[in-house]
């Protein structure tokens, strides 16, 4: 495979440049001029001349731009080039393929885009300071040095021998060693019982089943904080007591449902990030929006999502960087946010009902809230729950080693490591991809095509579908007239045909892969080819990869030589090669213990605030000053309206 780079500079004047130049001289006077320089850097067997036209008329548009195969930067100030880390997926990709075979353009394996910036004025050492400080995160980009060369763009990985080990052997130390070398985030009492239920079963583990419980137990997906509070009981009760009569479903699903207008249910999720949003603002606040507005799609059936809400906490944006200490600095925490934020839901067409930004002198983390508002026929609001025979569709996005770790690093007070083999934290989102497969999807439900469906967030497939294989519907015939239906469980899952977009994933990489815009669907056998022809005429990705079972077991194989197309032909759930997950859905959802949490009143409480009363009138102008201009008080308009706010809907 051969890579070639396409570099482009902008003809004339340069706004971008411009604009971030006033604002790197306010804290770098000596900085006189800024030149920035786009790099196109693909991927292809034989590039030929016609492909690096089609390539040129995709990439450069003449009247505005400049394009040349060598960099166009002069020796005037130092270069310094930012691109992201292999492990991520430029979120153009996707519509770079798009035009790509659009343009008649076969075998482009990949893209990638990056950015150089030249500094008039300063030297090396402070050109390296205004790029890390303000145009680099080191969770999701990398500075390459100067000559660099990457002998493939694609991420990278080895797929080696699955592990194992005998945990039922281990003593708590040796637990806690492996909870920390795996950053399972697992509580004493979690592993000691895990440890006890090997050993019952007189088995060794994989790390896919380890990992998969670790995901299922963590406080992000089992709620144990608020289990072990009562509080989560208690919603529940009283949602029960109250019983009102607009609510359909709540706590049992993606979001809730509450009776609309005319047949219609509407209904809400709200979503925080706030360990990812600390990590990588940009690509954390794609997540955060993706993720809330595929619940919906998630909820009953298969909702529409047609309206969210942003909500940002920060500490102040117009703080110096001395008062920093090894965080990243709140204004380009703000800066991604609304950057992230216009990036993802202009794209998708869903209008920003409400976004606030707020700061607080103590909120060194961060802190990020996003709703999503769908809507979706009464008929189809309740939860659906696959029958036994089903098809297991993957739809979506390719998987990757994006967000490994994700549940169980989010339920930790904010550790920010990340894996080091091509991994990401977060992934950057590619909106385009979800808005194919969300227009897809009530095409599917008014079809029947769709018994169940949920999204792939935290823990991807290994809660997605384990979640949906934990209740499953079977028929049994006890005489001609007479069916008996019956609640089992059971899913079985060959990972071999999951659509992938890195090399060489293990297991439980895969099963616990957290892609963004991703879905699995329980399609009726029966319904296979009508699913499949709709998701053709969208343009939705998609593969089968399992069926649900009554076996009572969460069960995942990788079989590369059980074919897709054979096994199609004859559904089964046999175990046709040693499973990487082979646990009892009684283990996974019934037997994870609490973490005890102590409950003790303030020790100080805090004094009533008496605002100090001015006396003389520069007083008064300077406490009418501060108040109009604090940052929760100001306007913020200017970043409100990049967000679409006018989009309509025909049924709405």
């Amino acid at each position: 495979m051969a890579i070639k780079a396409f570099y482009k500079t902008r003809i004339g004047h340069d706004p971008v440049a411009a604009h971030l130049l006033t604002q790197f001289q306010q804290q770098f006077p000596a900085l006189t001029g800024l030149r920035i320089e786009q790099v196109l850097r693909v991927e292809k067997d034989n590039i030929t001349p016609e492909d690096i036209a089609k390539l040129k008329e995709l990439f450069c548009y003449p009247g505005a731009e400049n394009l040349t195969f060598e960099s166009g930067l002069n020796q005037s100030g130092p270069v310094k080039e930012v691109c992201y880390q292999r492990a991520w997926t430029d979120p153009e990709w996707p519509s770079i393929q798009h035009a790509a075979e659009a343009l008649n353009l076969p075998g482009l394996e990949w893209a990638r885009l990056a950015f150089r910036y030249q500094f008039v004025g300063v030297d090396e050492a402070t050109a390296q300071r205004i790029v890390e400080q303000n145009l680099f995160n080191e969770q999701s980009q990398v500075i390459l040095g100067h000559g660099e060369i990457w002998t493939t763009l694609k991420p990278q990985g080895f797929r080696g021998i699955q592990p194992k080990l005998d945990i039922s052997i281990m003593d708590q130390q040796k637990l806690a060693d492996l909870s920390q070398r795996w950053r399972l985030f697992l509580s004493p009492e979690q592993l000691i019982a895990i440890r006890d239920k090997y050993k019952s079963w007189s088995r060794i583990s994989t790390r896919a089943e380890i990992e998969m419980i670790a995901a299922y137990w963590s406080d992000h997906c089992a709620h144990t904080s608020w289990k072990a509070l009562g509080l989560l009981q208690d919603l529940q009760e009283s949602t029960r007591i109250i019983k009102h009569p607009l609510v359909m479903s709540a706590y049992v699903d993606n979001s809730g449902v509450m009776r609309f207008y005319g047949g219609w249910a509407l209904n809400i999720k709200g979503e925080t990030h706030i360990s990812p949003f600390l990590a990588g603002p940009y690509g954390a606040i794609l997540t955060l929006h993706g993720g809330v507005e595929r619940d919906p799609m998630g909820t009953g059936l298969g909702a529409w999502p047609f309206m969210g809400t942003a909500i940002f906490a920060i500490r102040d944006p117009r703080m110096g960087w001395e008062a920093l200490k090894g965080t990243i600095h709140p204004r380009i925490l703000l800066r991604e946010a609304i950057r992230g934020t216009r990036d993802y839901v202009n794209p998708m067409g869903i209008r920003m009902a409400w976004s606030q930004f707020l700061v607080h002198p103590r909120n060194t983390k961060a802190f990020a809230l996003g709703h999503s508002v769908g809507i979706l026929p009464e008929w189809a609001a309740k939860k659906g729950k696959p029958h036994v025979g089903d098809l297991l569709f993957l739809i979506g996005g390719l998987t990757g080693r994006d967000g490994l770790k994700g549940a169980v690093v989010s339920s930790d007070f904010g550790s920010t490591d990340t894996l080091t083999i091509d991994a990401a934290h977060v992934q950057i989102g590619m909106p385009i991809v979800q808005r194919i497969f969300m227009e897809a999807i009530p095409v599917l439900r008014d079809r029947g095509c769709i018994r169940a469906i949920t999204d792939l967030g935290a823990a991807g497939l290994s809660c997605g579908t384990g979640e949906m294989g934990a209740e499953v519907l079977q028929f049994k015939y006890l005489n001609k007239k007479t069916v008996k239906k019956i609640i089992t469980s059971g899913v079985w899952v060959n990972l071999a045909w999951v659509m992938f977009k890195c090399q060489g994933m293990d297991d439980w990489e895969i099963w616990l892969s957290e892609s963004q815009e991703r879905m699995v669907i329980a399609v009726p056998r029966e319904k296979y080819q009508e699913a499949k022809e709709i998701l053709d005429d969208y343009g939705v990705n998609f593969s089968v990869i399992g069926i649900f079972s009554d076996t009572e077991h969460c069960q995942v194989i990788y079989d590369e030589n059980l074919k897709q197309e054979d096994w199609l032909a004859d559904p089964h759930w046999n175990l046709t090669v040693e499973p990487a997950v082979n646990l009892p859905y009684s283990f996974l959802t019934g037997e994870c213990p609490l973490p005890r949490i102590e409950i003790a009143e303030p020790i100080e409480k805090p004094k009533p605030f008496v605002p100090p009363r001015p006396f003389v009138s520069a007083d008064w102008i300077q406490l009418i000053s501060n108040v109009l201009g604090h940052f929760n008080l100001s306007d913020q308009s200017k970043a409100a309206h990049q967000f679409d706010q006018t989009v309509k809907y025909p049924f709405l």
